[in-house]
């Protein structure tokens, strides 16, 4: 899980890197690693929900969230 707070240029190379790694991952019918971009946070984090409508990403790779309590929630759902 890659958790993205703010950003800015080198964090979008990041959010990139990751974005194309999990098309492969998709490709080969593996589960792709899941962005959860914290709303509120500022910079890239704030636009990530308009670039997946530019960029399209496959199911269960983007996730926003409001704030960091909804993180923290989110966190410990998954891992029970």
């Amino acid at each position: 899980m890659f958790v993205l707070m703010g950003g800015k240029w080198g964090t979008l190379i990041e959010v990139s890197m990751i974005m194309k790694r999990n098309d492969s991952l998709v490709r080969y019918e593996m589960p792709p690693v899941p962005i959860v971009s914290v709303s509120g946070s500022g910079d890239l984090a704030d636009f990530m929900e308009d670039m997946s409508r530019v960029f399209p990403v496959h199911s269960g790779t983007l996730f926003q969230i409001m704030n960091s309590d909804e993180l923290a929630g989110s966190i410990v759902q998954r891992f029970q």
